[in-house]
Parts: C-alpha cells; sequence; structure tokens
C-alpha cells in the first residue's frame, strides 16, 4: 500500500523533512500581531497559526492539539514558527546564490508522487483531499522543500571527509561493525490456495496438504538429480527469489520467520529440508555456505563510513550556515515562540516502502543496520 509512503512526503513537504537548530534572536522587541522578523520580511501570527492549521489538517492525530496536549504543542507551534524563519532566510539568500527551482523540477516530483499510485490522476488527487491538501498546496510545499536543499548543497560543497578521519573511524567502531554469522540460502515456497494470490486469506485443510504432497514430490525431484534453481524457477509462489533460483543471498539470523530461520541455522550446507511449514506455505530450504563471524575490513565499510561522516560534517556545515545566517540577517523570533532542542538533523528523508521481495520468508519487524550492508561482501 502506497498511502503511508505518500503521507510521509506530504508531512515532509509540509514541515518535517528539516529539524531545525534554534539560534540567538536580536533585540528588537516585537508587536504582539508578530511571530517573528528575518530582516525587513514580517512573519505573522496569523501567518504562523494558518500553516500550524494547514499542518494539523494534513497530519490529523501524528501532531499534538492544545486541547489534549498543550504543552506538546507549543512546542509544535514553535517548530512551525523555526521552519517558517529558515523557509524565509533561505528564500533572501538564494538569489544572492543563484539558486531557484524550475517548475519543471517540481513537475517531476509531483510525477514521482503520481507514480506511487501508478500514474493514476484520479487516485492521486484523491489521496491529496484525503489530506486536505490541494495540488497547488502540495506544489508549494515541494518547491520550498526543494530550494531549502539547494541551499543546503550549497552551504555545504565545501565539505570533505579525510582517509585518515575514515580510518579514526573505523578503529574506533570495528567492534561494533562486526558481523555474525550468515548462510548463503535458497529456497522454494509453496503457498496453500489462494494464499499465494492473497496474502492472510483462509486456507482449508485440504489446501495446506496439497501444497505438502507438492513439495514433498519437488523435493525429490531434487534429490534425484533436478537442478534446485530450475524448480525454483518453475515451482517457487515467492515473487521476490523465484527469478533467482530461489536465491535469498546470506541470511542473518532472526530476519526470517522463526520456524525458516530456526532451519536454516541448524541444518548443514548442502542440505535439502524436508518441507518446513510457514505462516506463507511449505519451504525447501538449501544452506548452500556459512560464512562465520568476522570483522568486515576497511575496504569493505569504508564507503558507508564515509557517507556517514560526510552526513556529520554536512549537518554541522549547515547549522553554521544557518547560525550565522540568521545573525547577518537579524532574526527576531517573539518571546515564548523560541524553540530550542539539544538535537538537530540536517536532513531526513522519507522512509522507503517495506521491501516487497522475499515476501515468503522475510520477518518484518527486523530492521537493517548500517553495518548489514557488508553482509554479502566476500
Amino acid at each position: 500500500m502506497k498511502l503511508d509512503v505518500f503521507k510521509k512526503v506530504l508531512a515532509a513537504a509540509g514541515i518535517v523533512v528539516l529539524a531545525l537548530l534554534a539560534f540567538g534572536c536580536g533585540g528588537e522587541e516585537l508587536s504582539s500581531d508578530l511571530a517573528a522578523k528575518v530582516g525587513e520580511t514580517e512573519i505573522t501570527v496569523d501567518q504562523l497559526d494558518t500553516r500550524v492549521a494547514e499542518i494539523q489538517a494534513q497530519l490529523g492525530e501524528q501532531v499534538p492539539t492544545e486541547e489534549q496536549d498543550p504543552e506538546g504543542f507549543e512546542i509544535f507551534r514553535q517548530q512551525v514558527l523555526d521552519y517558517l524563519i529558515t523557509v524565509e532566510v533561505v528564500n533572501q539568500k538564494a538569489a544572492e546564490a543563484g539558486l531557484e527551482v524550475s517548475d519543471e523540477e517540481v513537475d517531476t516530483q509531483v510525477e514521482q508522487i503520481k507514480g506511487m499510485f501508478g500514474g493514476d490522476d484520479a487516485k492521486f488527487e484523491e489521496a491529496i483531499a484525503e489530506q486536505n491538501l490541494t495540488v497547488e498546496e502540495l506544489r508549494g510545499n515541494l518547491r520550498e522543500q526543494e530550494l531549502i536543499k539547494k541551499m543546503i548543497d550549497e552551504a555545504t560543497k565545501d565539505v570533505e571527509v579525510s582517509q585518515e578521519e575514515i580510518e579514526a573511524s573505523y578503529e574506533e567502531k570495528k567492534e561494533s561493525l562486526q558481523v555474525g554469522e550468515t548462510r548463503k540460502t535458497r529456497h522454494i515456497l509453496f503457498s496453500p490456495g489462494s494464499l499465494a494470490e492473497e496474502p492472510g486469506a483462509e486456507v482449508t485443510e485440504a489446501e495446506w496438504q496439497a501444497a505438502l504432497e507438492e513439495a514433498q514430490q519437488v523435493r525429490e525431484q531434487i534429490t534425484g538429480g533436478a537442478d534446485f534453481s530450475e524448480m525454483a524457477r518453475q515451482h517457487s509462489d515467492d515473487p521476490g527469489s523465484k527469478e533467482e533460483g530461489g536465491d535469498l543471498g546470506n541470511v542473518q539470523q532472526g530476519t526470517m520467520v522463526p520456524e525458516f530461520d530456526e532451519t536454516v541455522f541448524s541444518q548443514e550446507a548442502g542440505v535439502i529440508s524436508e518441507p518446513v511449514k510457514t505462516q506463507f506455505g511449505y519451504h525447501l530450504i538449501q544452506v548452500q555456505e556459512i560464512n562465520p563471524e568476522r570483522t568486515p575490513s576497511l575496504e569493505e565499510v569504508q564507503e558507508a563510513l564515509k557517507a556517514e561522516l560526510e552526513d556529520e560534517a554536512k549537518r554541522v556545515a549547515w547549522e553554521d550556515w544557518l547560525k550565522s545566517t540568521r545573525e547577518e540577517l537579524d532574526v527576531v523570533v517573539q518571546e515564548g515562540l523560541e524553540y530550542v532542542t539539544t538535537t538537530t538533523e540536517a536532513g531526513e528523508q522519507p522512509a522507503d516502502d517495506p521491501d516487497t521481495t522475499d515476501e515468503g520468508v522475510t520477518d518484518d519487524s527486523t530492521e537493517a543496520t548500517v553495518e548489514e550492508t557488508t553482509e554479502t561482501t566476500e
């Protein structure tokens, strides 16, 4: 279901792509109808409350209300103002940096969102309406965010990470980077009855029995000399691995559903398991290789460490740029509306869709870590 992803896009477009750091304000005293000033540009309390109401309408229960959580609502309102200040700071400095967002760039982003609905305009517009958002409002939010991203890129373009920094990070994190035992695994899934077409559908005992018998017959063919990969392409009901001959790559313990996981990490390499029943059907499982616990080399994790260090350096550079620019433009915030936080992220992207491959075996509750990217490197 793509709607959850779309909601995250709307949330990002509304406010939460950037968690911003509050800085000191100028000494000017503002009139009660002003929330903030950025140079000579005023942000009124009415403008602030209008944006707060828009975001509340779009995100519903995801944001606090004044009635149910007064303290949380005040923090939320301060965050919205801090965001509006940053938008204005960026708008004022964008021209100097030669930055702008074209209609074509916004069009591209809108089309990408439409793609989440198979390019269906009606479904796209229905989802927009459900979020109390017009297409023009969405376009405005996307344009706003794209300009901020461009300014972040401009402000952090000189960030570099040295090889010495990467090596120091590796030594510091070497122990935590250790990769547990993994097993190169392949399987063939036999889903009973309509379960193959509709996950969660009710299945009769007769359908379970038919799936078991098919699994047993295919196992006999494989142990009799048939090629496992070819049998997977012909018989498997797992769309994520079927065309790959059932290949699941290197599996880490705890990432598959329990019955599957127990079989993988208890049998010897090369053995074709008896049919293993899970919520998805019956599986024939073969462990091809057993990779013992190890610490990845610097070469294996260098790019991941470099990206991590660059992200942190860019976060700091962006905070520094915001601080100095706010001071340059003499930003003033109404007393009581200053947003103060001790943690800041320079950029937060909407989470990707859950992986729909290997849907016959994966335990969706398990999240991959950065370190797990080293598993498949041999």
